[in-house]
């Protein structure tokens, strides 16, 4: 997700062949709805990268998972925090987040 230019070929080639990107799926990157404030900042900035790539290849969103332990309101709370963080920078690319609808409270 980070090296720029192999996402700057793939952007290039995609065009060359009338191929359009428009979501990446994310997965493995973390609890963004963990009730641990360090852990859940450092799942929300694992994101970032994500938002960086969809932006390079033309997409519109990343989907990501709400996954965190805990009662459900506490999970909410940590997905509301953790969600206003990413969106905020995800804004500045134009980029939407989604959430999978599965698992726990998601």
């Amino acid at each position: 997700a980070k090296d720029n230019t192999y996402l700057a070929e793939l952007k290039k080639r995609c065009d060359d062949n009338g191929v359009t990107s428009v979501l990446i799926m994310v997965d493995n990157e973390g609890f963004m709805a963990d009730v641990d404030e360090k852990k859940r900042l450092e799942a929300v900035e694992n994101h970032y990268k994500w938002v960086d790539a969809a932006s390079i290849l033309g997409c519109h969103s990343i989907r990501i998972n709400a996954f965190g332990t805990g009662t459900r309101e506490e999970v909410q709370a940590a997905m509301v925090d953790a969600l206003k963080k990413l969106c905020t920078y995800a804004a500045q690319k134009n980029i939407n987040v989604l959430i999978e609808n599965h698992g726990l409270y998601s």
